[in-house]
């Protein structure tokens, strides 16, 4: 009896799906011998494979054999998952490089929310191109996967899919970099629809990693996990960005114990000797991490190195953990003077040429950005964490940009000229609506002024643009070489008019934000006076 009744529910389902698929093939706009087609090979494989479930158990190369036997039996196929009728088996769907056969099933069953996808993706400012690419290949692929509509997608179906994707031995590289871009475009999509509470983070590679992997070069278990408890301890107190400055230079100090004292595997044997010798490797090694290279690191790095670990020693001892060196190691001596330099304001004939330059550059952004740290002595990441409302107009005071919290932690306000206002203005002009994203500090949601297709530019297209700049107003050094410039010298050259101008220092940091930035030219105006 069980097998007839089990039989009889297949012949009821099939049925049932046949009806279904009709009606979803006049949806499709489909006449004539195109129906006669599809609901030929329709009937034929279900006669063939009626349980459904039972036939997406086989193995894939029999399903694919099965499928070749039965012209037209694969949009049947494609329907049901896409109907959640049946549970998709991801290897098939990567094995019939599925996306673009099923995006008018997509398309004609959920009609309306493709079209909310599609305005979502003109207030990005997508490409035609790339829109049809995002809700033809990767849209229909996640719907068929999951069996859920594009509406009622959560983030953790983005996050299985991408993942299956990864695993698939059905895909090559080249096709694996195509379906997981196309991902991340439609998680951002679905963000800017309100479909997804949170944006996709855009991750190099496999990202830059969490504290435990950042420290998997210490081979020493107990070392490793004192110094990620440590970290751990910080974090409530300390920036994100420290947090993950700390972790590389413990990350250091840790794979150098590990190399060249391997036998060490508690901090508690560590000897006045391993800090010496750690403070003189230190300033021979090159960079590591993703900006590895051969090149050996600065002095304020080694800076930076010695300072991370003396407090990563102090602090433990002083917390009385347990495993911990049996006395003081570091001391104040250890830790080298950073190197005082005069802050390296252009020369007025170079500003002028290369901000003549900056007006020229087709990149908006790079144009628009470069303008504005020139008008108010911004820093770059100032810069980029402006938000929408930072223009205030004061009256007959003029108009004021607020500059939000910076390397100081401090905010402050800058009095604009015309020429900044108006690039901000022509920004906000381009930038249209676009939906809240939330800010590195504390995750808050915030309008950011520069969000671009519902991602925030970063601080390289602003060097490529200084560099073009430079290249552009053909300014080279002695040798002639294109001119070094860094973005951080609009910020000393704009400090230089208060100097000249001699507006008191504490006027003058209450608009540069940097007494030391402050100090310094009044210092470097004292010695040119005498």
């Amino acid at each position: 009896m069980s097998t007839v009744g089990a039989a009889s529910r297949a012949a009821a389902q099939s049925t049932d799906l046949l009806t279904a698929y009709a009606a979803h093939c006049a949806d499709l706009g489909l006449t004539g011998r195109y129906v006669d087609q599809r609901l030929a090979g329709a009937r034929a494989f279900l006669a063939a494979h009626g349980d459904l479930e039972g036939w997406m158990s086989r193995p894939v190369p029999a399903r694919l054999t099965d499928l070749d036997r039965f012209p037209w039996s694969w949009p049947l196929i494609g329907f049901a998952m896409v109907t959640g009728r049946v549970q998709a088996d991801f290897d098939l769907l990567a094995a019939k490089h599925a996306g673009r056969s099923l995006a008018a099933a997509v398309a004609a069953l959920y009609p309306g929310d493709v079209a909310g996808l599609r305005a979502a993706a003109a207030r990005l400012d997508w490409a035609g191109s790339w829109t049809a690419a995002v809700l033809g290949y990767s849209l229909p692929l996640v719907v068929a996967a999951t069996g859920r509509g594009p509406l009622t997608l959560a983030a953790a179906d983005i996050e299985a899919v991408r993942e299956a994707v990864r695993l698939s031995p059905y895909y090559t590289p080249a096709v694996r970099r195509c379906r997981l871009s196309h991902l991340h475009s439609l998680a951002r999509l679905l963000y800017e629809a309100a479909v997804l509470d949170t944006p996709p983070i855009h991750r190099r590679g496999d990202g830059p990693g969490d504290l435990p992997s950042r420290l998997a070069v210490v081979t020493a278990e107990p070392i490793r996990r004192i110094m990620l408890a440590w970290l751990r301890a910080k974090q409530p107190v300390v920036k994100a960005s420290s947090i993950r400055n700390l972790a590389s230079h413990l990350a250091a100090f840790g794979e150098y114990l590990s190399r060249h004292h391997p036998n060490l595997t508690n901090l508690a044997q560590l000897e006045r000797a391993h800090i010496e010798a750690y403070c003189a490797w230190l300033p021979t090694r090159s960079w590591r991490g993703q900006r590895a290279c051969d090149r050996r690191i600065g002095a304020h790095s080694v800076i930076a190195g010695l300072v991370a670990v003396r407090g990563f020693l102090d602090d433990i001892t002083a917390w009385g953990w347990a495993e911990v060196p049996t006395r003081r190691l570091m001391f104040a001596g250890d830790i080298p003077r950073p190197p005082r330099q005069l802050p390296r304001a252009l020369a007025p004939d170079v500003d002028a040429a290369l901000m003549a330059a900056v007006a020229t550059l087709p990149d908006r952004f790079a144009r628009i950005g470069l303008t504005v740290m020139r008008g108010a002595g911004l820093r770059l990441g100032e810069l980029l964490d402006l938000e929408l409302d930072c223009v205030v107009d004061y009256g007959p005071a003029g108009t004021w940009l607020k500059v939000p919290l910076g390397k100081l932690n401090s905010e402050r306000s800058v009095p604009l000229d015309q020429a900044t206002q108006a690039a901000i203005t022509e920004w906000r002009a381009h930038r249209g609506t676009q939906r809240a994203l939330p800010h590195p500090r504390g995750g808050r949601m915030v309008e950011f002024l520069f969000v671009e297709r519902g991602r925030r530019p970063g601080h390289a297209r602003i060097e490529r643009g200084l560099a073009d700049a430079v290249a552009a107003a053909g300014l080279t050094d002695p040798d002639g070489a294109p001119l070094h410039v860094t973005s951080h010298q609009l910020r000393h050259t704009y400090a230089t008019a208060f100097e000249v101008r001699g507006i008191a220092s504490n006027a003058s940091f209450g608009v540069v934000g940097d007494w030391d930035l402050v100090r310094d030219f009044s210092f470097g105006a004292s010695r040119r006076a005498v």
